[in-house]
């Protein structure tokens, strides 16, 4: 099979940045097994969330998704009240920077749904295969086909095959934190308010998102040192919820009233990785090109600016180039690589900031986020950074 552009993946970033060259009229084909969907219950609201950025908001309406997203369950994020380990806070609001919100929270599994019915819709052709070789230009699928493109796109995630068959260089870091998920049931409206609660051993994030039957709806993000992470997972399952349940109420100081775990407890280890992005006729976005720490809730984000970076670049190319001329790669790596290494350096710095007991760094930090909290052109930097990746 030759094709002109060929993505391997069919994540959320897949199929947007499948999407975005559909809308651009460029002839492309996906790769990858079809997951089945899960169920969508009307109650109940998906573990697995991510904050939506304006300049996200912005591709995702530029490429015919958003408005297919159902509003009753996108919840905005006006506010964010960031509380340091020894009195430090700072609020930002999304009026500093001349901003409807500063964010949205979605669940996972209704952004899937609408891009694979808009997949659906463009007709875009869905080779249900896996990926498991690379050689030479030519990809091999695990029924045996042969596939030649003008460029592969990889957006197979943090252990992206394609990365690894293609030898793009990728440096990788073990951050040695877990993160804890779940849905929590509050007791107090949140008012569109995000908390973040950075201590010596974990950061704790709860994420608004819309009430149902139970009242109050929270996202709670929980990353914390592995050493934490593995005494709670050694508890049984029951004991370990209730110990989760006394913590945050400790440390969110009750905030939204006692919140109590809705759903069920997932946890996963937190890696840090950067690559070179592009080599011959292959480029890389999301996961497979970068990871950085929850911590600022950027992943996605980065991943869809390259999507849209790349499409756009694709799009605009001279009619004598192919998709994958090398002039064409290496502008999409030169328009991403700045932003990448800012959130990353950013996230990890303010991890390492946290994460350590030194009483002279516990008085810095805490001094730091109460001045940032008196400076309105800082907090109007940090929210436009964060606003456009």
């Amino acid at each position: 099979m030759n094709q002109k552009i060929v993505v391997c993946g069919a994540g959320i970033i897949g199929m947007s940045v499948a999407l975005a060259l559909a809308y651009h009229k460029q002839d492309v084909f996906l790769l990858a097994p079809d997951k089945s969907q899960t169920v969508i219950e009307e109650d109940i609201y998906d573990p697995r969330v991510y904050t939506i950025s304006p300049s996200s908001q912005k591709f995702f309406k530029k490429i015919g998704i958003w408005n297919s997203l159902p509003i009753h369950r996108i919840n905005p994020i006006e506010r964010m009240e960031i509380f340091g380990d020894n009195g430090g806070k700072t609020n930002l609001t999304a009026w500093q920077a001349s901003l409807s919100q500063l964010a949205w929270v979605i669940e996972s599994n209704q952004i899937e749904k609408v891009l694979k019915r808009e997949i659906k819709k463009y007709g875009i052709p869905w080779i249900k295969d896996s990926f498991v070789s690379y050689q030479n230009g030519k990809l091999g699928t695990q029924t045996g086909k042969e596939i030649s493109a003008e460029l592969f796109i990889g957006a197979d995630g943090s252990k992206s095959l394609l990365r690894h068959y293609s030898n793009i260089n990728f440096q990788h870091q073990t951050c040695n934190d877990i993160s804890f998920i779940a849905n929590l049931n509050g007791k107090y409206k949140h008012q569109n308010t995000a908390f973040q609660w950075f201590k010596k051993d974990s950061i704790l994030a709860f994420l608004p998102m819309p009430n149902n039957k139970k009242g109050p709806q929270i996202s709670m993000v929980w990353s914390m040192l592995k050493s934490k992470a593995d005494k709670l997972s050694k508890m049984i399952y029951s004991d370990r919820i209730n110990k989760i349940e006394n913590e945050i109420n400790l440390i969110s100081n009750q905030v939204l009233g006692p919140v109590s775990i809705s759903s069920k407890l997932y946890n996963f280890p937190l890696n840090l990785g950067k690559s070179d992005m592009i080599t011959k006729k292959i480029a890389l976005v999301g996961d497979a090109a970068h990871s950085i720490h929850p911590l600022a809730g950027q992943g996605l984000n980065l991943g869809l600016g390259d999507s849209e970076i790349l499409s756009d670049i694709i799009a605009s190319r001279a009619i004598h180039e192919e998709a994958g001329d090398e002039n064409l790669l290496k502008r999409y790596y030169q328009a991403r690589k700045n932003s990448v290494l800012i959130m990353s350096l950013g996230t990890y710095a303010l991890r390492k900031l946290f994460f350590c007991n030194s009483f002279s760094l516990s008085w810095l930090r805490n001094f730091g986020m109460s001045q940032i909290d008196r400076d309105m052109f800082i907090k109007q930097f940090l929210i436009n950074t964060a606003s456009r990746n």
